[in-house]
């Protein structure tokens, strides 16, 4: 056998080789990108949509206090509710997504039970009057208690530079998400981040 014939057949012997080590690779290669593929489009799939996002509080601080009149007569302190999650929105007549928001806090505040879980809808510098003309537009009704922060001290306290702002607390007091601007606050997404802070 010539040299040139045994180079030829040691090149077509490693072609074979290399074939059919590649195949299965070419095939796990595949496989892989498909997974890759298929987890980016369920993560684009499940991310929250905007009106749904919530920015979690690192290192989880304890709420500033809260000791409001209500608009029902009741003194409202934010530590007789420690064993429950709260929401904490504060909100403003005059704020067009507090307006679009309120019917959604209340779907929230009925599908919850409330021996876990409170909603406390703090209304910043208006007075009563006006807060009952503009309840009074909601059908089914508002249930929930509405807080009066007519100095607008509570809302300096907790640092809201715009509303609506939300603040949802951990059964320990903690605050473990923030919100600036309307949310869809009966959405799953959302539901299902205090569902589990209600389960802990």
């Amino acid at each position: 056998m010539s040299n040139l014939q045994y180079s030829i057949r040691q090149a077509t012997h490693l072609t074979r080789a290399q074939r059919f080590l590649i195949g299965p690779l070419y095939a796990l290669v595949l496989i892989g990108l498909m997974i890759i593929s298929s987890r980016l489009v369920n993560a684009q799939t499940e991310a929250p949509s905007p009106n749904e996002r919530l920015s979690y509080i690192h290192s989880t601080p304890l709420a500033n206090a809260i000791e409001l009149p209500g608009l029902d007569d009741t003194t409202y302190s934010l530590l007789d509710y420690r064993g429950k999650v709260v929401v904490v929105n504060f909100w403003a007549t005059w704020c067009p997504p507090c307006v679009a928001e309120f019917p959604l806090m209340q779907q929230l505040w009925d599908r919850l039970d409330q021996s876990d879980f409170e909603m406390l809808a703090v209304n910043v510098g208006e007075d009563n009057d006006d807060i009952r003309r503009f309840l009074a537009r909601f059908d089914p009704p508002i249930e929930f208690p509405i807080l009066l922060d007519r100095s607008m001290k509570t809302l300096r306290d907790w640092g809201v530079l715009g509303l609506p702002t939300t603040f949802i607390i951990n059964k320990q007091g903690q605050l473990v998400y923030r919100a600036t601007g309307g949310r869809d606050m009966n959405s799953d997404h959302i539901r299902e981040k205090i569902t589990e802070l209600i389960s802990k």
